[in-house]
């Protein structure tokens, strides 16, 4: 019991600092990004403003979506949310354990 509550302190430890250091991953966000670009942009030619931009201008693109990203709020980031619920059911795990629930 002892070496599972030592590997849970562990893992919590870990997570914390995946957390601490997260960041969104610009490829990751993309698509999401690319719909938001659209959808404050018109088609021209035909085309969508993101296919544009990634063709045209691909750095302005990654500087537009690197604000964007900078614009989010990372607590309603689906993979930081994960993070953060996975580490309160390692913390409610512990409290059991060292509780002898």
């Amino acid at each position: 019991m002892k070496n599972e509550i030592e590997e849970l302190k562990e893992e919590i430890a870990e997570l914390k600092e995946k957390i601490k250091y997260f960041e969104i991953d610009p490829d990751e966000i993309e698509e999401e990004f690319d719909y938001w670009l659209d959808d404050m942009y018109p088609e021209i030619f035909g085309h969508l403003a993101s296919y544009i931009l990634k063709e045209i201008d691909p750095i302005q693109y990654d500087e537009l979506r690197n604000d964007y990203i900078n614009s989010m709020e990372i607590e309603d980031y689906q993979p930081y949310k994960d993070l953060e619920n996975e580490l309160e059911d390692l913390e409610n795990e512990l409290e059991e354990l060292e509780n002898g629930e």
